[in-house]
């Protein structure tokens, strides 16, 4: 007999669990599932994470580079109500205004005049810190009462310029290098996301994209602006990014929501959240000119040699010549196996009776009863007949059939 698989209802996205939690020990595999902040496949790459007692970041190096272990291993700037005319004008991110600085196990609050770039700090807190054995990666968590002045939002910036192995004096690193052609050069928004995950249909929105913090975002929530500087040529270093959990490899179209005053280039690749190995880079794609935001239909990518898991959804624009390419939104959809048989009666009889659910069918089969409102209720496999007993309410049975799940609503009185 045809069995027939099972596809559990998944909902498109999930709310990213902002309060994973974080032991700053110098292990950093309880970041492994934390979204990238950064620019996913590139080292140095910044992890945040914020509960209701601690802000923890955490930067790794990468294999090539490392830390000196000693007081200043990294600067936290912290804006903490993400107002670039509150804090300190740092002279890289002359569009955030910091609030809090985190230098080496001390914690420092801005007493100078708002937005200004005077030196003036205030002791604020301690900072507990760790670095990894290797020196590739330092972790810290920062106490959120102490980040009173103004209090940390749901919404902030933050960035954590670093001092590697190389050194000496002067200022650190920056994350991002600093880049003059970008007018608006904010520390990277940290707001509450979506970890979409991808089983038959997803969308990737820019309200919802982690981005170059140098890109214009006045509009973010409309779009992704991936012509933010002064010249074409800075196209390239834009970049946006979404935290994709992959339910179900498989062969996926592509259609985006763009706007863009002439034709050019996109592309997306998928990056490995744990080890930050680009794992698929996909052939570049062309988009036509659209005066308005319109929905075109690309080249299909597959994923069917990728495993599922947590990943980043990393999106280019390595057009270097003017078309101010605007991006609302992605879809990634899966091409499903064509079937003859459309819908669940067509596979099972349901009968409902005295609150009880039957289900019968010829061929053996798997299937999930879910409540209206998504939790499952119970789950079978391997069978050709279930009955089972229900409260009084609306219910969701699911079956799967080849890449293809199909849904019956039920109502028990």
């Amino acid at each position: 007999m045809k069995k027939i698989l099972f596809y559990s209802l998944l909902a498109s996205c999930i709310v990213f669990n902002a309060k994973s939690q974080i032991t700053i020990d110098g292990t950093m595999s309880d970041w492994d599932n934390i979204p990238t902040l950064s620019e996913p496949g590139v080292f140095p790459i910044l992890k945040t994470t914020k509960d209701d007692t601690n802000l923890s970041v955490m930067v790794n190096l990468g294999s090539t580079e490392s830390f000196v272990d000693r007081w200043q291993v990294i600067d936290v700037y912290i804006d903490t109500d993400n107002n670039a005319a509150t804090g300190y004008k740092q002279w890289v991110y002359n569009a955030s205004g910091v609030d809090y600085l985190a230098q080496g196990t001390d914690l420092y609050v801005f007493t100078g005049t708002a937005g200004s770039s005077s030196w003036s700090w205030g002791s604020a807190g301690t900072v507990t810190r760790s670095l990894s054995a290797d020196l590739h990666a330092v972790e810290q968590s920062i106490t959120i009462a102490d980040l009173t002045t103004p209090a940390i939002g749901t919404t902030y910036g933050i960035t954590t310029p670093y001092y590697n192995s190389e050194w000496t004096t002067g200022d650190p690193q920056f994350l991002p290098a600093n880049d003059w052609n970008f007018s608006e050069r904010k520390t990277f928004t940290v707001k509450p996301r979506t970890e979409v995950n991808l089983n038959t249909t997803a969308e990737f929105t820019s309200g919802n994209a982690y981005y170059y913090p140098f890109m214009r975002d006045a509009n973010i929530d409309q779009y992704l602006d991936f012509q933010s500087g002064a010249y074409a040529t800075q196209n390239p270093l834009h970049w946006a990014s979404w935290a994709l959990n992959l339910v179900t490899p498989g062969n996926y179209n592509v259609k985006m929501v763009s706007s863009s005053t002439g034709s050019g280039k996109f592309q997306l690749s998928l990056v490995d959240v744990t080890t930050n190995q680009v794992v698929k880079t996909f052939t570049e794609a062309w988009y036509p000119a659209n005066a308005t935001m319109t929905e075109n239909t690309y080249d299909s990518i597959d994923l069917t040699d990728v495993a599922a898991g947590k990943y980043m959804l990393k999106l280019m624009n390595p057009t270097t010549w003017d078309t101010h390419l605007k991006v609302q939104k992605i879809t990634l959809d899966r091409i499903m196996t064509s079937i003859s048989k459309l819908s669940a009666d067509d596979y099972a009889k349901f009968i409902v009776q005295d609150k009880t659910l039957n289900v019968l069918a010829d061929d053996v089969f798997d299937m999930a009863i879910y409540a209206i409102d998504g939790r499952l209720v119970d789950r079978f496999e391997n069978i050709n007949s279930i009955s089972r007993e229900l409260n009084s309410g609306v219910y969701i049975i699911t079956i799967g059939v080849g890449d293809k799940s199909l849904n019956k609503k039920i109502m028990i009185k």
